[in-house]
């Protein structure tokens, strides 16, 4: 959490980029492992999200649920444990490009929670990390028309800030 209070440039494509590598793997596991319960609270976490549509606040807790649940379901507790800290950016970059007058924004990112819980329930591990996939893939690109800090495929648009090799 230091680098979202340090204000870097760098924390979004950063994120995005933590979030490929564990999300899509999560996505794909929990299509494997999940259990009846682990559908049940998915379900609610859902509905939660399509009540909230015109609450940016309340959807964005409701996708950060929906998302640690994924994880919960994939029943991996070092997965667990790694996912959990990055909550509060989950949160941060959802309420960055959420607002309550952007609901259809809001609405495409709720079928794209549905389509990554019906891969899972189908327990079709290909298709759950595709979804997730292609979910974080519109994420990022939202975020970058948005915020103007990540371009899609590709972490170009750090500030001068950011001189560490490789970026």
């Amino acid at each position: 959490m230091e680098l979202l209070l340090l204000g870097r440039r760098t924390v979004w494509p950063d994120l995005m980029e933590v979030r490929q590598i564990l999300e899509v793997a999560a996505a794909e596991l929990a299509a494997r492992r999940r259990t009846p319960e682990d559908l049940a609270t998915l379900q609610v976490a859902l509905e939660q999200m399509a009540a909230a549509l015109t609450d940016a606040e309340a959807f964005a807790e409701w996708d950060v649920a929906f998302h640690h649940r994924l994880v919960r379901a994939a029943h991996n507790p070092i997965l667990d444990i790694v996912t959990h800290p990055i909550g509060e950016l989950l949160r941060a970059s959802r309420l960055a490009v959420l607002n309550p007058e952007r609901h259809h924004l809001s609405q495409t990112l709720l079928e794209e929670h549905r389509a990554i819980y019906l891969a899972v329930e189908r327990q079709d591990p290909a298709a759950a990390a595709e979804a997730m996939r292609r979910h974080l893939a519109h994420v990022a690109a939202t975020m970058w028309r948005k915020l103007g800090q990540y371009e899609p495929g590709g972490k170009e648009n750090h500030g001068p800030e950011d001189q560490r090799a490789g970026t």
